[in-house]
């Protein structure tokens, strides 16, 4: 069996994990970091996977594990390593590990971020997928696998398992939203969740 990535990386103290953001990328994500960093949390959050040297390729050997059966899943040992310089998670792509992290760290608070799905489907629409459909990013995907280019597979990745194995399905992705909100409502007690919206204010 060839090794895991994470398998390389030595044994940490478990972080103390405090924050769960857990709603998807476009809701508020960026926001909510801002404002925990301010508060003096450690936020993981898409825009700084980077900081953990080989930081996508983790994530997605974690995906791999989970979601197509290739490897041992991650859990609280793995989740340890990756997420030990943070206080608070954000964003994809550690959203897509909502059961894992609940059972990794079970004192975390949860934060919901969310927005109405049709106005979140058209920031999608103007943001993530512009990004990924840009030329530059298939060059760095084929000619840089260990650093921008994993980074861009992953995010593709993230994608279209949010719109159930086909990116370019927006009803599938609008159905891939509302599943993934579901679900935490229903895994997080209410006691332990914050439903937010930025319009709310702070």
């Amino acid at each position: 069996m060839t090794p895991r990535l994470i398998d390389k990386l030595p044994s940490v103290s478990p972080p103390h994990i405090q924050i769960l953001v857990l709603g998807v990328s476009r809701t508020g994500t960026m926001s909510m970091k801002a404002a925990l960093d301010e508060l003096g949390y450690r936020t993981l959050h898409a825009s700084n996977v980077h900081e953990t040297p080989g930081g996508w390729l983790y994530w997605n050997e974690a995906i791999d594990a989970k979601f197509y059966g290739k490897g041992k899943p991650y859990a609280k040992p793995e989740f340890d390593k990756l997420l030990k310089n943070y206080t608070a998670i954000s964003d994809m792509p550690a959203i897509l590990f909502v059961d894992e992290l609940l059972a990794a760290y079970p004192d975390a608070k949860v934060v919901l971020t969310n927005r109405n799905v049709d106005d979140w489907i058209l920031s999608m629409n103007k943001s993530v997928y512009v990004v990924l459909e840009e030329r530059l990013n298939r060059f760095h995907e084929n000619f840089d696998p260990q650093g921008f280019g994993a980074c861009f597979v992953c995010i593709r990745r993230v994608v279209t398992i949010w719109a159930g194995g086909d990116m370019e399905d927006r009803a599938k992705l609008r159905q891939g939203y509302l599943d993934h909100y579901s679900h935490v409502r229903y895994v997080v007690p209410k006691r332990r969740l914050l439903e937010f919206e930025s319009k709310d204010g702070w």
